[in-house]
């Protein structure tokens, strides 16, 4: 659970497990309290972003969820903007995706296997990576994204979490985040007709009884 709420750690993970990402940067870093030194907000660091990313790219918390404080940085003085107000709060950057802006596909897993998969769109929030919950539908999920989703729950050691991919034109498994707690039971039971609290449950009992 620690290793997936940290967006950092997570990505660094699932490269070293040849997991498809978008290019990540890391800006300030908090490991346990230790802050590392003031490269982050230096004009090398700066220099290095826009040697690795094109504008736009994408800024978001390393400790988030659900979209906040996700912004697009379009510039070098919104760069040094938002590197000025992050301060020391730990945070990401990462390559922008243009494809289907604001949609991505959620598959839920439980015990090791996907249970569901839904295609989430934002039709408000298009600037950001991750989509909001205006609309989901169901959806299929390729052979690719159900294999890479099962690979991650065990890769992090998560019983239960959703994995986000993006909607990609070209349909390449790409990677958005992973969730360890993620939310929104009621509207995708509704939607895919999968009773996840129960599969959850189900599996809590077949492990704590399993001898």
């Amino acid at each position: 659970m620690s290793l997936s709420d940290d967006k950092f750690l997570t990505y660094v993970k699932l490269f070293a497990h040849n997991i498809p990402l978008p290019k990540t940067l890391s800006g300030n870093t908090d490991f346990d309290g230790l802050i590392i030194d003031d490269f982050q907000r230096s004009t090398s660091f700066i220099n290095k972003i826009e040697k690795e990313l094109e504008y736009p790219f994408i800024a978001k918390p390393t400790f988030g969820y659900g979209g906040r404080c996700v912004k697009a940085i379009n510039n070098i003085e919104e760069l040094e903007s938002h590197i000025k107000k992050q301060g020391q709060t730990a945070y990401i950057i990462q390559e922008f995706i243009p494809d289907n802006v604001g949609n991505n596909i959620r598959l839920v897993v439980v015990g090791g296997k996907v249970i569901y998969s839904v295609l989430r769109k934002d039709t408000i929030n298009l600037q950001t990576n991750i989509a909001g919950k205006d609309d989901e539908e169901k959806f299929i999920a390729t052979i690719q994204q159900i294999e890479i989703a099962e690979k991650i729950a065990k890769i992090l050691n998560l019983d239960y979490c959703a994995v986000d991919f993006f909607d990609t034109i070209d349909k390449r498994p790409l990677v958005c985040e992973v969730n360890a707690n993620p939310g929104g039971i009621e509207p995708y039971e509704k939607i895919t007709g999968v009773n996840q609290a129960q599969k959850l449950v189900e599996f809590i009992v077949q492990e704590v009884y399993k001898n």
